[in-house]
């Protein structure tokens, strides 16, 4: 009789109804909290780990060089798909100079996977460029993760030789023909710095202007022309190439050499990597040298009569008729 003359009354009623309300909430927080921690996921849904690495990571860019990437994954079964891409230059590198890739693997064994990459075409020394390339994983129930990294490509270049003469400054000086005994042409060596250029690289270099002078390796003055090659010797950080020029006795004017290479891609990956055009991969520097003639040399003195040179001098005085 008490309890039903209490839930007559409207706030008790209320009351109650709060009560109960309150009690479910704490028993489904409770239900939650009740289930065991290792029956939850450990790694969210649809994902897996990927991690891509190259050696070496900075790559002269020079279309020679190559760089070995790994992709190294977590929770993708073997035999999975895996796709490899160049996608972006960073610095704006076009896309038929940021090199190539080849012999990839098509699919993650024991968690790994790799392809290598062919430096591209960077030329100018102390240029620098990035490259992003990038790897997709395919799981056999369609889910995708993809990873990249960049590489780095140092500019490539060929620093001109110094003659003797400073080009532009003091000009080149050839004897005059009438000097005796017989002049000589002049030899001015050359000696040329590359940076990036593989050693044995072949370098042309020729000459505007053959009629007043040649070019010869150095070893032999007798062998000249105006187009000769010569290798890239040293290193791929520091090389050099030697060539002498040679002015001629009694020529004068203005000689240009050039010397230039092009880079192209190696033979055995012209199949899979795009091929250079000889403008994006030429090298080309320049020197020029005024040549000019020394003076002819001064005459002496014209001999005269009585310079006891045997050809008379002066007459002997004539004797009187009568002297005895």
């Amino acid at each position: 009789m008490i309890i039903n003359r209490m839930f007559k009354r409207k706030s008790v009623k209320v009351i109650s109804i709060l009560m109960f309300l309150g009690l479910m909430v704490l028993s489904q927080h409770a239900c939650v909290d009740s289930l065991d921690g290792g029956d939850e996921s450990e790694n969210p849904v649809n994902t897996f780990l990927m991690n891509m690495s190259a050696n070496p990571n900075t790559l002269f860019g020079n279309a020679s060089e190559e760089s070995f990437i790994q992709v190294d994954t977590l929770l993708v079964p073997d035999g999975s798909e895996i796709d490899y891409e160049i996608t972006f230059s960073s610095s704006g590198l076009p896309p038929a100079l940021r090199g190539c890739l080849f012999d990839s693997s098509g699919a993650v064994i024991n968690n790994e996977a790799f392809v290598n990459y062919l430096a591209g075409v960077l030329v100018g020394i102390n240029e620098t460029a990035s490259v992003n390339i990038s790897a997709t994983v395919t799981l056999a129930d369609g889910r995708r993760e993809s990873d990249f990294l960049s590489v780095n490509l140092d500019g490539v270049g060929i620093i001109p030789a110094t003659p003797g003469p400073s080009p532009g400054t003091d000009p080149l000086i050839v004897p005059h023909p009438s000097v005796t005994p017989a002049p000589t042409n002049v030899a001015v060596p050359l000696t040329y710095q590359t940076v990036g250029l593989e050693p044995g690289t072949l370098v042309e270099i020729s000459l505007s202007n053959p009629d007043i002078g040649s070019l010869n390796s150095g070893t032999d003055p007798e062998i000249g022309d105006d187009l000769l090659f010569t290798p890239v010797l040293g290193n791929v950080n520091s090389g050099q190439f030697f060539v002498q020029y040679n002015g001629f006795v009694g020529q004068s004017g203005t000689q240009i050499i050039f010397a230039r290479t092009q880079l192209q891609i190696p033979p055995e990956l012209s199949l899979v990597c795009p091929l250079i055009s000889e403008e994006d991969g030429l090298i080309e520097v320049i020197i020029i040298i005024t040549q000019e003639v020394a003076a002819p040399p001064t005459p002496g003195p014209t001999p005269g009569p009585g310079d006891g040179d045997g050809d008379g001098g002066d007459p002997l005085p004539t004797l009187p008729p009568d002297f005895e």
